[in-house]
C-alpha cells in the first residue's frame, strides 16, 4: 500500500471538508505531523491540486483546484479498490482455512460474531461449496455448542472462550493466517 498516497488523500479530504482548516487542524484530524502536512501541501500546490491563498490577519486558506477534485476522486476509487481486494483476499483465506479444518474434523461450529470479521467469516461459509459448508454449524453464542467434541472456530480473543469453561476445542481463525 502506498502510504504517501494515503497521506495526500487524507489531506485532500480535510481541505474538501473544511477549506478554512489550518495546517494544525489538518495535522490534528489526519494524525500526520505538522511538518508532513506542510511539505505535502507545498507539493500538492506545486502539482496544481491545491490552491493556497493568503487572507487578512496572516491566515492562509487552502482550496481544492478542479485538478485536485479529480485527483481526490481518483484516490477515493483506488482506496476503495485496494481495501475491497484485501477484504476479498481475507475471505478467500478464511474459506481455505475452513476447508482445511474440515479435513481434520468431520464438523465444526463457527461462532458468528456481529463485527466486521465475524460477518466476513459467515460470508466465507456462504460461498463454500454446499457439501463443505454443510459441515459448518453457525452459532451465535457458545451455549449453542451442544456437541462437546466438535471444535468451535471463532475470531475472538482466546481468553473469551476459555474463561467460560467450555470443554470444546477452540480454534481462532485469525491465528491460522
Amino acid at each position: 500500500m502506498n502510504y504517501e498516497y494515503d497521506k495526500e488523500y487524507m489531506i485532500l479530504s480535510q481541505i474538501d471538508a473544511n477549506p478554512a482548516a489550518t495546517q494544525r487542524d489538518i495535522s490534528r484530524h489526519t494524525g500526520l505531523s505538522l511538518g508532513s502536512v506542510n511539505l505535502l501541501l507545498k507539493k500538492m500546490a506545486k502539482e496544481g491540486l491545491v490552491k493556497i491563498e493568503s487572507i487578512p490577519a496572516h491566515r492562509v486558506v487552502y482550496m481544492l483546484t478542479p485538478k485536485g477534485i479529480v485527483e481526490k476522486a481518483n484516490k477515493t476509487v483506488n482506496y476503495i479498490r485496494r481495501h475491497y481486494n484485501a477484504i476479498n483476499q481475507t475471505k478467500e483465506t478464511m474459506k481455505d482455512i475452513l476447508a482445511d479444518l474440515l479435513s481434520e474434523y468431520p464438523a465444526i461450529y463457527l461462532l458468528a460474531t456481529n463485527d466486521e470479521v465475524g460477518c466476513l467469516a459467515v460470508a466465507a461459509v456462504e460461498e463454500l461449496d454446499p457439501s463443505i459448508a454443510r459441515a459448518i454449524i453457525l452459532i451465535n453464542t457458545l451455549e449453542e455448542a451442544c456437541d462437546r467434541e466438535r471444535p468451535i472456530v471463532h475470531c475472538a480473543p482466546n481468553e473469551k472462550t476459555k474463561r467460560h469453561g467450555y470443554t470444546n476445542p477452540t480454534i481462532n481463525l485469525l491465528e491460522k493466517f
